[in-house]
């Protein structure tokens, strides 16, 4: 083997840049004539490796999206350092992680594999994290501290791998490149000095689309804000100058479903009755989800949740919330994959009911989210508070007026069924719907009820003489007990 082979087996051999033919003759020249011809060479180079950086600069400046910037820069890094396989990452400053931006080389099944890297992983990128200084693995096969990174990259064939953090000018870690070779390898000196400039390069640039970028979502959310702004005050007008409650709360559903990317959404009144929530308005739902939730108990699904706890719940994905893990078929089934249920309150704070809403895929809820689900939630609270008011003021008025009727009938000497006649009309003028009433009058040693005025004829015969005591059903129990009997359904209640 001649000197120059030598020489380049050597150089080879422990991992350092391959000097040519050519070099190795001036560098076996005398010393007088060796220097200035080196030193020829390695500035033709480093001129190369500059123009290179230049023409990439130009490049970057036109180049608006931040994960082709870093493609571009992968590439270039890659060609300076022959390395047959390279990545490249950026930091998500939530969770301090590396997600992969752009490949080279790579199948997407380490694509995946490797989206997210952590700062406690095994792989040369995630130790680059950790310690934010470059790691250079000359050969994997013999580097115990990465022995686990190892076993993942032998079956891919690697041997040699560098990762080189990019820096911020604040001295923040913004990213990481890493470069893959299939022999052991250690890049040279010069090319570690070019790739500080290509990361130097690349850190400037990604600051600067990251800047960009925060400057346009700080447009949006501005643009987005004055959009709800103006969608809520419209709403506030539209509410304010309708008295219909239906009408009202369903303009309050459409303009929440669609400013919170909601697929469908109901509004449920708190029955104190029975600690109910029943629904009252809906937007999406076919009659199956209706008859199913028409009535639910406290603590029973996300609504009867937020019920039990004066409390907003979010189910972010029914398929993995362990807590409505029996539901999650019924949810499906009706499809919907997120919900969240948001109390109804009064002013003092007494339960009004609920206000839901419901997405067709799993959905993080954002700040935004929460904040316009509040400004709805009153929106519908008042409506509710404010017809329920309106409501009692109107029943107070009706019973007012019956009492008046009927006690002037009496005055006027009418027949007892007429001024009873009276009170039954505005009993069901304050029910409203389809209800009946009846009066009942005792015999004189109270143990037995007889119709006065009310109900159909054949009705009245059949419970004349109806017993009264504590072992008596329905009006005859409460006659014995002079408390309300209050019956549901009458096909259940033994008492009926």
């Amino acid at each position: 083997m001649s000197d120059v082979q030598e020489a380049l087996s050597r150089t080879v051999s422990n991992g350092f840049e391959p000097i040519d033919p050519l070099e190795a003759d001036v560098c076996q020249a005398t010393d007088a004539e060796r220097a200035p011809r080196c030193s020829e060479k390695q500035l033709a180079r480093e001129l190369a490796g500059m123009t290179k950086l230049h023409e990439l600069s130009l490049r970057l400046t036109q180049q608006p999206d931040l994960n082709e910037v870093m493609r571009e820069v992968m590439e270039a890094a890659a060609e300076l350092l022959g390395a047959q396989r390279a990545t490249a990452q950026l930091i998500d400053t939530h969770d301090q992680s590396l997600r992969l931006a752009a490949t080279m080389g790579f199948d997407s099944a380490f694509s995946n594999r490797f989206q997210i890297v952590r700062a406690d992983g095994s792989t040369s990128c995630a130790a680059a994290l950790r310690r934010q200084t470059r790691i250079v693995i000359e050969d994997l096969a013999f580097n115990p501290e990465f022995a686990a990174f190892a076993e993942i990259a032998q079956p891919l064939g690697l041997r040699g791998v560098m990762s080189t953090p990019l820096v911020a000018s604040d001295g923040s870690l913004i990213g990481v490149f890493t470069t893959y070779w299939d022999q052991p390898h250690r890049p040279s000196d010069h090319q570690m000095r070019l790739l500080d400039l290509y990361a130097q390069q690349a850190a400037r640039q990604v600051e600067r689309r990251v800047a960009e970028q925060a400057l346009r979502a700080s447009e949006q959310k501005l643009a987005t804000e004055a959009a709800d702004l103006e969608s809520l005050r419209q709403l506030s007008l539209r509410v304010a100058a309708t008295s219909d409650r239906t009408t009202a709360l369903n303009d309050i559903l459409d303009v929440a479903i669609r400013m919170v990317g909601a697929a469908k959404g109901n509004v449920q009144l708190y029955d104190s009755s029975d600690d109910t929530l029943k629904i009252i308005a809906h937007r999406g739902f076919n009659d199956e989800f209706l008859e199913y939730f028409k009535t639910v108990p406290m603590g029973y699904s996300c609504c009867g949740a937020a019920m039990e706890n004066l409390e907003r719940v979010l189910i972010e994905d029914v398929f993995t919330d362990a807590r409505f893990s029996d539901l999650s078929g019924i949810y499906a089934r009706h499809g919907f994959a997120a919900v969240q249920s948001t109390p109804l309150l009064t002013s003092d704070g007494t339960l009004l009911g609920m206000f839901s809403t419901h997405f067709a895929e799993p959905h993080r809820f954002s700040e935004r989210d929460l904040r316009l689900l509040d400004q709805v939630a009153q929106h519908a609270g008042r409506i509710i508070e404010r017809t329920q008011a309106v409501q009692a003021l109107r029943d107070r008025q009706v019973w007012l007026n019956g009492q008046r009727e009927a006690l002037e009938a009496a005055v006027n000497g009418a027949p007892l069924e007429t001024s009873l006649g009276v009170l039954v009309r505005t009993a069901i003028e304050a029910v409203g719907g389809d209800a009946r009433a009846g009066f009942y009058l005792t015999n004189d040693d109270v143990t037995s009820l007889y119709h006065v005025v009310g109900m159909p004829a054949e009705y009245a015969k059949a419970v004349d003489g109806f017993k009264v005591g504590p072992d008596s059903l329905a009006c005859g129990l409460a006659t014995a007990t002079g408390k309300a009997i209050l019956t549901a359904d009458v096909k259940d209640d033994p008492l009926w």
